[in-house]
């Protein structure tokens, strides 16, 4: 899927969700490509296209429960909430 990273910072391993259909979680970032190469991370402005995996639920495909016209947004959990909160990454 081609998708440009609007905030922040895309990495490989980060759980996706579409809020716009009730937050559905479409699975995770197993790879990210840039130009023909393979990457870890994809910062805010670049464009790149990504591969979803969704081990949970296989049966979710890009065209119909979600599509172009979806913002996705990766999905937080209390965990990473929690790191968030943590004294050392504050800036």
């Amino acid at each position: 899927v081609g998708v440009e990273v609007v905030e922040g910072i895309l990495k490989v391993g980060t759980p996706l969700c579409v809020p716009a259909t009730g937050g559905l979680h479409i699975g995770k970032v197993t790879s990210i490509e840039a130009n023909g190469r393979e990457q870890e991370t994809a910062k805010k402005g670049s464009s790149v296209a990504i591969k979803i995996v969704n081990e949970s639920n296989p049966t979710i495909t890009y065209g119909r429960q979600f599509d172009s016209t979806h913002c996705l947004y990766s999905t937080l959990s209390r965990a990473s909430i929690d790191a968030l909160k943590l004294p050392s990454l504050q800036f």
